[in-house]
């Protein structure tokens, strides 16, 4: 901010900020480099423009990962294919970008027009657009109450998209209180657990709250009441290990390890390890059970196989349907024929 002050108020002010800059520099410096948190590379586009020469370059802060020249991205939710021709941060040419440096990226293989603020910048693997998400929302003290289907601006990354706010039962959201909320938006977005947004009224001028996502792809179809809050509830945990752990506690549960590594940004590495580290197995379908309830499952198998052929020693074999009848806990189709399958080339059993 720029203003005239007389010379007394001038010194003052001057040495304020001097005063408060020193401990600011030294925690960014203290801050830099990052941590590498074993996430995919994700830039919330801020401006493109086109560079004679060069062509279209878009503008952005890391979030997310690293990136390097050559690399292959999505332009989200567009869903363009591009490829980095060259990089810039802090006004000179680099090879490499990571988490938390503005970058400038050369992009070959897209138009100017076909990137614009809003869009998100990432590897394949993470483009997955959704409009359906369950978030974490407060309302501001001093705004008005937050009611069940209200109109609001969702501000996102660097995108603006209205939206309605679905509030649990129906209810009205007091000033100063918070909920779990349904967001609906107008036109699809990236997201991850965890990022952050703000909602402001329809004008887009007065702001209401905000908040944190949870779920950035809440399906269509209706689930179980407790089903929906045990996924909140591990969602809503601090890092990517405890939730996992969470969601794994229940005997049988299974995790969609696509939807697991999308909701966190994991990068297959990071991913393989958490999954060791938490005691995981993944099955068929891309499908992932506690290693306990893999043993478990395995046992039941062939404990009902065994008093099946002691029972009746003729016959010509148990149909898989009964055998599923046998299991401890329910299991999906995919998860049972997956394990199914793997016994059967252990030697363990014999699928006629």
């Amino acid at each position: 901010f720029f203003f005239q002050a007389e010379d007394g108020i001038r010194d003052k002010l001057v040495t304020g900020v001097q005063t408060c800059a020193l401990p600011i520099c030294a925690q960014a410096r203290a801050l830099a480099p990052r941590i590498d948190r074993g996430r995919n590379f994700r830039l919330a586009v801020d401006r493109a423009f086109s560079v004679p020469g060069l062509g279209t370059v878009a503008t952005g802060t890391v979030l997310d990962g690293r990136i390097e020249v050559g690399t292959r991205l999505v332009v989200s939710p567009r869903g363009v294919e591009v490829r980095v021709r060259g990089l810039q941060s802090g006004g000179r040419a680099v090879a490499a970008s990571r988490e938390g440096e503005r970058c400038a990226l050369n992009l070959a293989g897209v138009e100017v027009g076909d990137v614009r603020r809003g869009d998100w910048l990432v590897v394949p693997a993470m483009h997955a657009p959704s409009a359906r998400m369950l978030a974490r929302l407060a309302v501001l003290p001093g705004a008005a109450p937050l009611r069940h289907n209200a109109p609001v601006h969702i501000h996102i990354g660097t995108a603006d998209i209205p939206a309605r706010v679905l509030v649990p039962g129906q209810t009205v959201i007091a000033p100063g209180g918070e909920a779990l909320v349904r967001l609906l938006l107008e036109r699809e977005t990236l997201a991850a657990t965890g990022d952050r947004f703000v909602i402001r009224d329809p004008s887009g001028r007065g702001t209401i709250g905000g908040g944190a996502i949870v779920d950035p792809f809440v399906p269509r179809e209706r689930r179980k009441a407790a089903d929906r809050a045990a996924t909140a509830e591990a969602l809503l945990l601090p890092d990517a290990a405890q939730a996992l752990d969470a969601l794994l506690a229940a005997p049988g549960r299974e995790i969609d390890t696509v939807w697991f590594e999308r909701c966190f940004n994991l990068a297959p590495a990071a991913a393989a390890d958490l999954y060791r580290r938490a005691g995981a197995a993944i099955l068929d379908g891309g499908l992932l059970l506690a290693s306990t309830s893999v043993a478990a499952l395995r046992a039941a198998i062939v404990e009902a196989l065994t008093a099946f052929h002691r029972a009746d020693p003729q016959a010509g074999g148990m149909s898989a349907r009964a055998l599923k009848d046998k299991l401890p806990f329910a299991v999906s189709a995919e998860s049972f024929a997956g394990l199914q399958r793997r016994l059967a080339e252990e030697g363990i059993v014999v699928a006629a």
